[in-house]
């Protein structure tokens, strides 16, 4: 029951399988840790000094957006009125 208890039962396949299964919440924890700088720290920490149009036309241009294409947002988002196309 020791040899089951322990997983030496099963041969160094398992043994292999329960350290990548142990070191998953870590993994997890790293990934999720550098998703979570990406969207919310770093975005912030870059454009500190720009107006919300800046930064979302520069957001649309990373993206593969036109900037033109996202003026009217970009304008409701800094409180100005709407351009009308």
């Amino acid at each position: 029951m020791v040899r089951l208890h322990f997983g030496r039962s099963f041969g160094t396949g398992v043994e292999v399988l329960w350290v990548i299964t142990g070191l998953a919440p870590c993994v997890l924890l790293v990934t999720g840790a550098l998703m979570w700088w990406n969207r919310v720290i770093r975005r912030t920490m870059g454009r500190a000094g720009e107006s919300v149009g800046q930064s979302v036309g520069q957001s649309a241009q990373e993206n593969g957006y036109a900037p033109h294409d996202l003026e009217p947002i970009a304008a409701q988002l800094a409180g100005e009125a709407s351009p009308v196309p």
